[in-house]
């Protein structure tokens, strides 16, 4: 009877040892399980951060984009006006040469003839909008670039500020001819 005892306790210690064993095997792949879906979202967040981080990046560069198109633009709204006031400034030239001219003597035909193109030119630069467009481009672009100079220095002229204005925008006296 004490030889089935202690056969009894011992199969009853394997048996307890073995599922003491199972559980903690269980315990480890749950603990490993855990680890593994920990590091899997680390993962996961930080590809999302990265993703994200790419996403901020490319707008950025897009923005960037189109601030230099924005930029180009400008300068060439500023550059046509220019040009356009560089015309006014021929025809005006051009207009006070025909003033010049003595049509006394000559016939009503030709004065008409000599005439014609300089009532046309005074036509032509009076209704030339190009230097109000420049001023309503600048005041809606620049808005408080005049303002700043002029609050800072109240003396200052608006013929200075807009000589300001082009030096801001890298245009220099030899492109806007006077």
């Amino acid at each position: 009877m004490a030889y089935t005892l202690y056969f009894i306790i011992v199969v009853a210690s394997i048996y307890f040892i073995r599922e003491r064993i199972k559980i903690k095997i269980r315990k480890n792949k749950y603990y490993e399980t855990l680890e593994q879906r920990r590091l899997h979202l680390q993962k996961e967040s930080k590809i999302r951060q990265e993703q994200y981080d790419l996403e901020q990046e490319i707008e950025k560069l897009k923005n960037d984009k189109l601030q230099i198109k924005i930029l180009a633009k400008d300068k060439e709204l500023v550059n046509s006006s220019l040009q356009v006031a560089k015309k006014n400034k021929i025809f005006n030239g051009i207009n006070n040469n025909l003033k010049e001219i003595n049509t006394d003597s000559f016939d009503e035909n030709t004065k008409f003839k000599l005439t014609k193109p300089n009532k046309n030119i005074i036509k032509e630069v009076n209704t030339d909008k190009s230097w109000k467009d420049l001023e309503k481009h600048i005041k809606n672009i620049h808005f408080d670039f005049l303002k700043r100079p002029k609050e800072k220095y109240p003396p200052i002229t608006t013929k200075k500020g807009s000589r300001d204005l082009f030096i801001n925008e890298h245009i220099y006296k030899r492109d806007c001819g006077d």
